[in-house]
């Protein structure tokens, strides 16, 4: 086990990765980081986030927003607010983009119950949370899951009855906790069963963010932690590059945080 703490989504990143690099079979388990401000972006991290995206563009990877996109639909919250999250986004967005198992944004608004019915869990959760913050007294702080249950107080992303057929090539996002913090913070701690840290970790970081920052957004809450639990971390080397141009990426956005110029070298040999 090892435990990162970094400010920011960009950071946080860099560090943990740095750390795989170290690390025996370059991986860990339970790898656990904290970004102690997720919703803050400071120009080092948009430098950063700029290497790595050029790192998976020249490898035929998604980009870092589209990675977020499959946990958040922002661009439909920041053109449509709300209803692009919970309207727009499952029924147009999503049904041209679909594949695979798909994505964890629809699962959280689009979730098949037991007797046949379809339940928001976001706007569900998002409503229980409002509800006791306008209570008087004491309030409920432990109670906003996003889990693999079927239970109208949680918000599924794995569902043992078609993820639990695929050995690989599944959802790795496991489970999402959410608490209301003594300071009125709303605390995100999320779990992956797998994590792969050069092509998804940075996005998912990202896309957690945007997704603890919309729930603030309904609520009034302001955002505290995003820890995230990856009970196994890898630097990948199987996804159409070695371990070479992982140590480049990694030494140009350590560079590139720092604001300098870096080696701009890609050699997969």
């Amino acid at each position: 086990m090892k435990a990162i703490v970094g400010e920011t989504c960009e950071g946080a990143w860099l560090a943990a990765a740095e750390y795989l690099a170290t690390a025996s079979e370059r991986s860990e388990y339970n790898l656990v980081v904290e970004i102690t401000n997720p919703v803050l972006h400071t120009e080092s991290d948009h430098r950063v986030r700029r290497v790595v995206d050029d790192f998976l563009r020249r490898h035929s990877q998604n980009p870092v927003t589209t990675v977020a996109g499959t946990i958040f639909p922002a661009s439909d919250y920041v053109r449509d607010g709300a209803r692009g999250v919970y309207e727009v986004y499952p029924n147009e967005t999503y049904p041209e983009i679909k594949s695979g198992w798909g994505r964890y944004a629809y699962r959280i608004v689009r979730w098949p119950t037991n007797d046949g019915d379809v339940i928001n869990p976001l706007s569900v959760l998002v409503n229980k949370m409002k509800q006791q913050l306008s209570e008087n007294g004491l309030r409920m702080r432990a109670c906003y899951e996003m889990s693999l249950t079927d239970s109208g107080i949680d918000l599924p992303l794995y569902d043992p009855r078609c993820d639990g057929k695929r050995p690989r090539n599944g959802p790795c996002l496991s489970h999402i906790s959410m608490k209301i913090g003594r300071q009125d913070q709303l605390h995100l701690t999320a779990l992956y069963r797998s994590h792969s840290y050069v092509s998804k970790a940075l996005g998912n970081y990202l896309g957690l963010a945007d997704l603890q920052a919309f729930v603030c957004d309904q609520t009034g809450l302001s955002p505290g932690p995003l820890v995230c639990v990856s009970t196994y971390a890898r630097l990948e080397t199987d996804a159409g590059w070695n371990i070479r141009p992982v140590l480049q990426l990694l030494g140009d956005a350590r560079v590139a945080s720092r604001g300098e110029e870096g080696t701009d070298s890609d050699d997969d040999g």
